[in-house]
């Protein structure tokens, strides 16, 4: 497996910018292949289109070939594009990963602590969610170093509820980070809300590779990594660790922090969207690749 794995990438490095520019296409990543709307066993380079087109419709020039140097390539539809949102939580005196937050401009909606980080230069404490839940789209050019964050949203912004101040964010990598202030108790050994252990390091994301999260609205779910892009992944449902109604993430989930199921809980990408795929019926989240975001964000766990 490794060494077809080894292939793949090689491969797909190759023709990535071939792929890429065919008319019609939006991400080129790999993972595993479908066939009937099943995931199958077979890893192959995975080539995300906004809609599939007959074969027989598309010039010669603009069809993505079945295969390249015996590499199979699988052409399925994007995933859509849903962010989440809102979820109304307590007050917690203990403050974790996995807490709903807000900005204090935008009460009526808001996304999830993922985790408490440090600063690399500083050391401070630090909370890490979305780009898109502290600098909304309807705020954005107000939105400033500064600003106070609530736990929980929905809540009224009082010295009950105010935990930190808006430090930074990346809108390309949907990441931001705010300094927490000492008004409330940091866990640092349990340190996701429903799980124990803290986290340990940050590492790549790989087809296959089982993963947990702890999301505001939907707490404790499980998944299995289907796709890895540039810059971000896709998670499908664990089958044998089903969440309620197989919702892996609702609206309120912004923010949460993917970490491999083990008792490592390392650290793989940063929850910011999810919905039912369109081309196979199942439910689905995407990550940003965490090593993406220490960087951007000069943080660690």
């Amino acid at each position: 497996m490794e060494k077809n794995t080894s292939k793949l990438k090689k491969v797909l490095k190759e023709n990535y910018k071939l792929l890429k520019n065919i008319p019609g296409v939006k991400e080129v990543g790999y993972g595993f292949k479908y066939k009937n709307g099943k995931r199958t066993a077979t890893q192959a380079i995975i080539v995300s289109v906004g809609k599939k087109a007959k074969l027989q419709e598309l010039p010669e020039e603009d069809r993505i070939p079945k295969s390249i140097d015996g590499v199979p390539v699988d052409v399925i539809e994007m995933y859509s594009y849903e962010q989440d949102y809102r979820d109304p939580y307590a007050v917690c005196d203990d403050l974790c990963g996995g807490l709903s937050i807000s900005i204090e401009k935008f009460t009526g909606s808001g996304g999830t602590m993922g985790a408490i980080v440090y600063e690399n230069r500083t050391e401070r404490l630090m909370g890490l969610t979305n780009h898109h839940v502290l600098f909304h789209s309807k705020l954005l050019k107000k939105t400033k170093a500064g600003d106070r964050i609530i736990q929980p949203a929905f809540k009224r912004v009082s010295s009950k509820t105010i935990i930190g101040e808006l430090a930074r964010g990346d809108k390309h990598y949907d990441c931001a980070v705010f300094y927490l202030k000492n008004t409330r108790t940091v866990n640092m050994t349990d340190c996701l809300n429903g799980f124990t252990g803290k986290i340990n390091g940050v590492t790549d994301p790989e087809p296959g590779m089982k993963v947990k999260k702890t999301g505001a609205r939907t707490q404790m779910t499980f998944g299995i990594i289907d796709h890895v892009y540039p810059d971000y992944f896709i998670v499908v449902s664990n089958p044998d660790k089903p969440a309620p109604k197989n919702e892996i993430s609702y609206k309120g989930d912004s923010g949460a922090v993917w970490v491999t199921d083990d008792a490592e809980n390392i650290a793989v990408g940063l929850h910011n969207r999810g919905e039912r795929s369109s081309s196979a019926d199942i439910e689905w989240a995407g990550a940003i690749k965490m090593s993406k975001v220490v960087k951007k964000m000069n943080i660690h766990f």
